[in-house]
């Protein structure tokens, strides 16, 4: 199986022979060429506005969840101890790991179609989706999505992309044809549009 950062395109452009005599006309024939395609990962600005979605559910959750411990327990202390930072960094590891491991997405991904995908463009494995939802708790990785490629250490780490579902199509539609298969993912998805 290939991966996405294996993609290419064939294609044929017009080439010149350079003329043998002065005088001659320059012979054109017709060349093929590969290109090798990058993996289209999501915009920075994509990735921003994720990280602000998923930051307001995030904390819509984890103070319903704070007040009913609260609530249950009588002791408004436990917000500003130890183990209650403890568990505010754990439901954040667990946010993330539930929503990508249970849907390949977060509501943040889901607001503009994205999802995570592993190196050949399928979902993830648990141990992937672990690293992703453990490297967040490194401290300022979240400004590492910022830059050329928007594909953050969480990302790097993990061997995972963030890519639209339709972008995720035409990759995969691609690599079917390098391996010989007629799948028309892209083309289906288009249409429904």
């Amino acid at each position: 199986m290939k991966k996405l950062s294996e993609i290419y395109i064939d294609g044929e452009r017009n080439a010149f022979q350079p003329a043998s005599a002065p005088g001659e006309i320059p012979k054109q024939r017709s060349e093929a060429y590969r290109t090798r395609i990058t993996v289209k990962t999501v915009s920075t600005g994509a990735r921003f506005g994720h990280y602000i979605l998923d930051l307001i559910v995030f904390y819509i959750l984890a103070i319903g969840i704070m007040a009913g411990i609260v609530i249950a327990t009588g002791d408004e202390a436990f917000l500003d101890s130890g183990l209650g930072t403890l568990l505010q960094y754990g439901f954040l590891v667990f946010y993330y790991f539930f929503f990508e491991a249970v849907f390949q997405t977060t509501p943040g991904k889901l607001a503009t179609q994205c999802v995570v995908v592993d190196e050949y463009g399928q979902k993830p494995t648990i141990g992937q989706i672990l690293g992703r939802s453990f490297s967040r708790l490194v401290p300022f990785e979240a400004f590492s999505c910022l830059g050329d490629s928007s594909r953050g250490w969480h990302d790097k780490w993990s061997d995972t992309y963030v890519v639209r579902k339709i972008d995720l199509a035409w990759m995969l539609d691609r690599l079917a044809e390098q391996e010989g298969e007629n799948v028309h993912i892209y083309n289906s998805m288009v249409s429904e549009q």
